[in-house]
């Protein structure tokens, strides 16, 4: 007990730091309910239309294309990807709808020069 009386000030602020964490926590916890509860109900939505038609969706998953099946391989490693950008296109509607081309990024030389 006389160790525990030598660090009664340690103690105490373990205990008032620890019930400010509980605090911060909970006013956490408190303001993503709504959000969450809205995520977890459209999630219940969307997984009630991949049931009811799961023999489309399998299929559709067995068939993408072979790029897709390269990113599911290159994320197996963790949560980021590895890729060499040579060209990055923006695609958007132009006037009557005639798709622009707007280029991003680019580079013609090293990886990316044409073979």
């Amino acid at each position: 007990m006389s160790r525990f009386a030598d660090h009664k000030s340690d103690l105490s602020d373990a205990l008032a730091h620890s019930n400010a964490a509980a605090a911060s926590i909970a006013d956490l916890l408190a303001q993503l309910r709504p959000p969450f509860k809205d995520t977890v109900a459209q999630s219940d939505r969307a997984d009630s239309i991949v049931v009811a038609d799961h023999d489309y969706f399998d299929d559709f998953l067995n068939t993408l294309p072979d790029a897709y099946q390269v990113l599911a391989r290159q994320s197996m490693y963790g949560d980021f990807f590895t890729f060499y950008l040579c060209d990055a296109v923006l695609k958007v509607n132009g006037k009557g709808g005639q798709p622009v081309y707007v280029k991003l990024a680019g580079q013609s030389s090293g990886r990316c020069s044409p073979r």
